[in-house]
């Protein structure tokens, strides 16, 4: 290693918890809540499609990964939760051979469709296992169908949310597939929060509030008073 590169690595070592680790632990946060974002009483496309749009990355995909769990713990139970642990144990697995993969073949990148195509069929997987478990059921396959294609298309729209919040070099407007996939984004995590209260105050009325201004911020006045 020439002195070049260790000065440069000490200079970078002085900063460990820099802009960009702060937005990667403030979306890892947001997991909480997109995990308490159940359809129907029974599916969450939503969490697999957010947690599938991280693979490839290190800590944030771990800690994403805990907190969407203790997130569907909390409203989903029994065969509807087992589907999920599957699911999560086998994009974890995935994850870290995927993280060895792109170490050792730097020039490659991990795209959108191949975190896609893995999301939707890790969630199948889970899916067909729970229906194998609950006596083959064809109901709880048809779930898993249904699910699978919504998670296809979701991790698309969460990625490209995830970017414009922890990307390295954030630009200074949006355009409006980006502010479409925010609204989206935010819309699950404010229905998350919907039945959580901080005294007799609905949590959500305080994110409406937050994701107003923070439209505003990175956008303009116009998008604001849209939103």
């Amino acid at each position: 290693m020439s002195y070049t590169s260790k000065t440069a690595y000490r200079s970078q070592g002085r900063y460990f918890f820099t802009r960009q680790n702060a937005a990667r632990l403030a979306v890892s946060a947001m997991g909480f809540f997109i995990g308490r974002t159940i359809l129907f009483e029974m599916i969450n496309p939503v969490a697999i499609g957010f947690l599938s749009s991280l693979l490839g990355t290190g800590v944030s995909f771990y800690t994403t990964a805990v907190l969407l769990l203790l997130g569907i713990g909390t409203k989903l139970e029994g065969i509807y939760l087992i589907r999920y642990v599957i699911c999560f144990g086998v994009l974890t697995i995935v994850n870290i051979l995927v993280r060895q993969f792109l170490v050792r073949q730097k020039s490659l990148y991990f795209t959108g469709f191949a975190q896609s195509i893995i999301g939707a069929g890790c969630i199948m997987a889970g899916g067909l296992v729970a229906a194998w478990i609950n006596d083959r059921s064809m109901y709880l396959v048809s779930i898993a169908l249904m699910e699978s294609a919504l998670v296809f298309f979701l991790v698309f729209v969460l990625k490209r949310a995830a970017l414009v919040l922890t990307g390295p070099k954030r630009k200074l407007t949006v355009n409006n597939e980006e502010l479409i996939s925010l609204a989206i984004l935010f819309g699950c995590i404010i229905a998350g929060a919907s039945d959580i209260y901080i005294g007799v105050v609905s949590l959500r009325y305080f994110l409406c509030f937050y994701f107003v201004l923070m439209a505003a911020y990175l956008s303009d006045a116009a998008t604001a008073a849209a939103a």
